[in-house]
């Protein structure tokens, strides 16, 4: 199994770490391994510093898919976009998630259900200045289409989490009021 980071490494002109990505080896191989910190910084938050920190280390990443069977990344299945009932727009793909950094190159993400649950916790509090008209936003979290939003305390009602986390539940959270 290989993480959605590097499959993607192409699409974000990352072609020639891809190409020395070794898909016969687990991600954790020897070989693969050594491209620990290559990581490029499009997986880096600008928030949690460029390896500073314990939690944002040479190598890791907050960035996390956001997984599970009302979600968009069920496991074990692709979907269409038409199969986002709920929209492209209202629905999450993945979080910037304070405090659970994970090597960039291990096939590991967040289940929805553990987002939801967690998501007001303190150690998931993301300090980005400017973004939101909060003093802190609790998380950023990217949308099926394209779409990056700062999302804020008063924002996140049990009811709002779980609709921003669905992909057919017929319900939508209107995020247009967040810059």
């Amino acid at each position: 199994m290989h993480s959605w980071r590097v499959l993607i490494l192409p699409y974000i002109d990352q072609q020639e770490l891809f190409d020395r990505y070794r898909f016969d080896e687990p991600w954790d191989g020897v070989n693969n391994r050594q491209l620990l910190a290559e990581m490029p910084d499009v997986y880096r938050c600008p928030s949690h510093g460029h390896g500073e920190t314990e939690l944002a280390g040479v190598g890791f990443t907050n960035y996390l898919l956001l997984t599970g069977p009302e979600s968009v990344f069920p496991g074990g299945e692709s979907l269409r976009l038409e199969e986002i009932v709920d929209g492209a727009g209202e629905t999450a793909l993945f979080a910037d998630v304070n405090g659970l950094s994970v090597e960039w190159l291990r096939p590991t993400d967040l289940s929805a259900k553990a987002f939801r649950a967690n998501l007001q916790n303190p150690s998931y509090v993301s300090n980005h200045p400017g973004i939101s008209d909060s003093l802190f936003s609790l998380t950023m979290v990217g949308m099926a289409d394209g779409h990056v939003y700062s999302l804020s305390g008063d924002e996140l009602t049990p009811a709002a989490i779980y609709s921003l986390t669905t992909r057919a539940n017929g319900d939508w959270v209107d995020l247009t009021k967040t810059p």
